[in-house]
């Protein structure tokens, strides 16, 4: 994601001071994925904790593909656990692997952006959302129970082609419980949660950021890049063109599109020279 940041005077004249050369945003901050070629695929061992049961879960992660590989899984429990892959026409469903299909969205997976995936069972209720919108719920309440193997892009000779990043699988816990605004931050290890695959660095493809530190294994050569949805802030810090904090300005408030400076008091700034500031935002 870039960011560019330009001060004006009143008259919407550049403001140049090298007082104040520089704004930064907090926040803009992009991970990393874990990158799919359509031939390899991550693994997790089954263990009790990643079996829901007749239980509520979350199982959630953001992928950006590139094709849609009909068959393909994003996260499946082999053999009777929680299945959400693409049909054979590459929409996005819900299943138990092996047995049923429970949801299947009306549309085909959208390549080529980066789009957030959630698989949520509250009480009876099992919905799918894409993009914080649900796509379709069943009352149908399997037990997903895993046999041995949990696949992460792979289901048989089926593997997609993209990038995943974020994966958290919360057992005991529906964490959405009807539409919602896709996480703006990478997710945390919240109370239930069993899997976490971050994907920030090249060292940690690999690392399960969960209590359980699970062993993750790369079938075929996964590799990590450093793509990801771009969570960013609304926080801004004035620097500097030496870096340093420019603590006179050390808030801006945004209401209606218009920014205001308050001083380090929360008093509003009425300097002429500093009375707005306009930005552009290039989406990743």
């Amino acid at each position: 994601m870039a960011t560019t940041i330009t001060k004006l005077f009143p008259t919407g004249i550049l403001q140049t001071s090298v007082e104040f050369d520089e704004v930064t945003l907090a926040g803009g901050t992009t991970t990393g994925s874990a990158q799919f070629s359509g031939s390899n695929y991550l693994s997790v061992p089954n263990n009790v904790a990643l079996n829901p049961g007749t239980g509520n879960f979350t199982i959630e992660f953001w992928v950006r593909l590139n094709s849609t590989t009909g068959n393909a899984s994003f996260w499946r429990g082999n053999n009777g656990g929680v299945d959400i892959f693409m049909n054979g026409t590459g929409k996005l469903a819900l299943g138990q692997a092996q047995v049923s299909t429970l949801i299947t969205d009306s549309v085909n997976m959208t390549t080529g952006a980066w789009v957030h995936v959630a698989a949520v069972k509250n009480g009876s209720t099992i919905t799918l959302y894409k993009n914080g919108v649900s796509v379709g719920s069943s009352g149908s309440a399997p037990n997903f129970v895993t046999d041995t193997i949990n696949y992460i892009g792979n289901q048989g000779s089926f593997k997609i082609n993209g990038y995943m990043t974020n994966l958290r699988v919360v057992i005991g816990v529906g964490v959405y419980t009807g539409a919602f605004i896709p996480p703006t931050s990478p997710l945390t290890a919240i109370v239930g949660t069993q899997l976490l695959l971050l994907e920030d660095s090249n060292a940690t493809l690999l690392k399960d950021s969960s209590t359980n530190n699970f062993t993750i294994t790369n079938n075929g050569t996964v590799t990590w890049l450093a793509s990801s949805p771009s969570f960013a802030s609304s926080t801004a810090v004035r620097v500097s063109s030496t870096g340093v904090y420019a603590t006179q300005f050390d808030e801006v408030s945004l209401a209606a599109g218009t920014a205001e400076r308050k001083t380090s008091t929360g008093t509003y700034l009425v300097s002429g020279h500093f009375d707005e500031y306009t930005y552009t935002v290039t989406p990743f």
